[in-house]
């Protein structure tokens, strides 16, 4: 790894922590949205912590970006997942036009997918620039990885929607719930049969466990604020745990065919 690459790689994951920031502030603030007795301060502290992770995640993302696209152009997967988070950094940006107390059910769902999709891209763009550190015997598996990372997002889309007018989609979403948690095991118990690999196996199935224990406990409880909010930050590990796996996967395997 090169330090060039090794920076991109703590850049991204300092902007993954400041979008980690943004999702759990965003979401605080729309579920005190409306409430009666809702702690005003709290509100506040969390709108100006908004928007100093959103101006510095945005400030990393260029930087990010100039940094990749001026490496070397051959290095097309780099410059694809570079421009992919600057442009979701720009839809979100925009999007936040129209955030507020009266946003419409639209921007508050794409609001919160916009940011986990930003999450995992820059988590995304941080396993890219440490590939170099991982053994090529990891390539088998990365259809799965990918598989499981499409159902996690697709699940976390809906989850959004069940708490706004879209509410009626959460027969779907405890179904996707069932068939997400099914592919984060096998991939899981896949990884963790593979030299090497066993820690991102244990990781997969501990975080999608995690998720499907706060997923119970929120609905058994009547969605309590701070279940959601870990919730939310529970389904932004677990994507960014999938893309390190797809990613490092993907990577070794294409690397693999290469050297054959």
């Amino acid at each position: 790894m090169t330090a060039e690459a090794r920076w991109i790689a703590r850049i991204a994951r300092a902007g993954f922590v400041l979008v980690l920031m943004i999702v759990a502030s965003s979401a605080f603030i729309r579920l005190n949205a409306g409430v009666p007795d809702a702690p005003v301060r709290a509100i506040e502290a969390a709108r100006v912590a908004h928007r100093i992770s959103a101006s510095l995640a945005g400030l990393l993302v260029l930087v990010i970006a100039g940094l990749v696209f001026t490496r070397d152009a051959k290095r097309l997967p780099d410059i694809v997942l570079a421009g992919a988070t600057l442009a979701a950094t720009l839809v979100l940006a925009w999007i936040g036009r129209y955030s507020g107390p009266d946003a419409s059910a639209a921007v508050l769902v794409s609001n919160l997918a916009g940011g986990l999709a930003l999450s995992t891209l820059l988590w995304a763009v941080a396993a890219r620039h440490s590939l170099a550190d991982e053994p090529a015997s990891r390539g088998a598996g990365a259809t799965l990885a990918f598989l499981t990372l499409l159902a996690v997002a697709l699940q976390c889309v809906t989850g959004a929607m069940t708490v706004t007018e879209f509410v009626k989609v959460g027969p779907v979403h405890h179904a996707l719930g069932g068939v997400a948690f099914a592919l984060c095991a096998w991939l899981g118990v896949r990884l963790a049969r593979t030299r090497g690999a066993q820690f991102e196996g244990y990781a997969v199935i501990a975080l999608a466990a995690l998720q499907a224990a706060l997923g119970v406990a929120a609905l058994a409880l009547s969605l309590p604020l701070w279940l959601v909010l870990a919730h939310n930050v529970g389904a932004a590990l677990l994507l960014a745990a999938l893309a390190q796996v797809t990613v490092q996967r993907a990577g070794a395997a294409g690397a693999g065919a290469t050297s054959r």
